[in-house]
């Protein structure tokens, strides 16, 4: 059974899986016959720092001498961080039984081909000591970048590359995605896919290849144009909407295209796809899995989520730290404040040593799935600190309880220094209600 290479991978992980060369460069020292390839220079050495190409011995790379298809799966197997188990602990497929496979390479093989890098049908028809082409390496790349997935539809390469009549139609689609994942490059607005790749092209695009594999972004269902661009989007998690794939985004006016939100908007929401990914730092889950509060990086795409991860940085908001209270923990003077707006709705901070209880509150509802939620704060110099705060009302169809409700919301902060007011504001910055001290 094949496993389907995963679609995002740690660079931190693969890097200390990976077995160094015998003949890498020592670390600073370039190698002796770099001269004419100054171009690949840096791809080289990162490689080779990194155990993925080694070095020919004495100092020599040889960069212009042709990559085969044996050692393009060595390398590629190695990018993935599967080495150890190429050579250490594999099983030879029982699809591939059979095959005459030189035994130095069958560990490799059989990585490669339990892993999608491979297909059967290459595994029985190339030789793996014949050079490999470009468009070989373009399905090595889309492979190892998880993204095979996206190959089943139609791509247009006619504005991209002059050569398209040349090209195999099976093959466009991984030529245009190695294309768009910025890979693989074009030579002279051609992309020349029986060209044999060198040494020195190959460092290249592994090098890209590398540097992707912890930061890999999949196509969106509809394919983009070579002049679509994605967008990438940072705040905090202010709501989810499950039932309409949706998410509240606290960007704290940061300049966004119009086709996203306006640039005066604090607080955007975004539509995600079904099988966008979240990555919450260790691992990879349904995007559903966000919770509200957690800063997150937005990978989008004409409007839509296509990638999400926790973003544990928080600083650049200038952001203090909230601290949910329970009732019952709270002074008797907070419990009074909440009492004097819980009916008619709205906003207090009391404060109690270098302890400041915000108090926010909607008023009578007639109903349940109402909610009030105050979800970050922020300090300035002048001593003024911003609270922000979001209301939800229940929309047509949502299921809810039928009884009056009394939404509210505490939180506490413990800013450094002189605070002279708090400012309650809502999701676009509007004042809801100044409290001086």
């Amino acid at each position: 059974m094949k496993r389907a290479l995963p679609l995002l991978l740690s660079a931190f992980m693969l890097i200390t899986t990976l077995i160094m060369p015998a003949y890498a460069a020592p670390k600073g020292e370039p190698f002796k016959d770099m001269k004419g390839y100054e171009w690949a220079e840096e791809a080289v050495s990162r490689m080779s720092d990194k155990g993925i190409l080694k070095g020919t011995g004495n100092g020599f790379f040889n960069p212009q001498k042709p990559v085969t298809w044996g050692e393009a799966l060595i390398m590629f197997v190695r990018a993935l961080g599967l080495e150890d188990e190429a050579l250490n602990d594999y099983e030879i497929p029982s699809e591939l039984k059979g095959i005459k496979i030189d035994k130095d390479l069958l560990g490799y093989v059989a990585v490669a081909y339990e892993n999608g890098l491979l297909t059967l049908e290459e595994v029985q028809g190339v030789s793996l000591n014949a050079p490999v082409k470009r468009v070989d390496a373009a399905k090595l790349v889309v492979r190892a970048l998880g993204l095979e997935g996206y190959v089943d539809d139609e791509y247009d390469l006619r504005d991209i590359f002059s050569d398209i009549n040349e090209i195999n139609a099976d093959d466009i689609p991984y030529i245009y995605i190695a294309y768009i994942e910025n890979i693989i490059n074009g030579i002279d607005g051609k992309f020349v896919p029986e060209k044999p790749l060198t040494r020195a092209e190959m460092s290249v695009i592994l090098d890209r290849l590398f540097s992707r594999l912890g930061d890999v972004i999949p196509l969106p269902a509809k394919r983009p144009s070579v002049t679509d661009k994605c967008v990438y989007i940072s705040g905090r998690v202010t709501g989810i909407d499950k039932n309409n794939n949706t998410l509240i985004i606290d960007v704290e006016n940061q300049e966004l295209p119009d086709s996203i939100a306006s640039k005066n908007m604090r607080e955007i929401r975004l539509s995600y796809r079904t099988d966008a990914q979240f990555f919450d730092g260790e691992e990879y889950n349904d995007i559903k899995d966000i919770k509200i509060g957690e800063y997150v990086s937005l990978v989008v795409f004409k409007s839509q989520i296509i990638f999400a991860a926790a973003n544990e940085d928080t600083t650049s908001y200038g952001e203090l730290k909230l601290e949910a209270v329970d009732l019952e923990d709270v002074p008797d003077g907070v419990i009074n404040e909440l009492e004097d707006i819980k009916e008619e709705g709205g906003y207090k901070a009391f404060k109690d040593g270098d302890t400041y209880y915000l108090l926010a509150a909607a008023g009578e509802k007639p109903t349940g799935g109402y909610s009030i939620s105050i979800y970050g704060a922020r300090s300035a110099e002048d001593g003024s600190i911003s609270v922000f705060v979001t209301e939800r009302s229940p929309k047509a169809g949502d299921m809810v309880t039928q009884v009056i409700t009394y939404p509210y919301d505490i939180k506490v902060i413990k800013p450094a220094g002189e605070v002279k007011e708090i400012r309650f504001l809502d999701s676009r910055g509007n004042i809801l209600k100044t409290i001086e001290f």
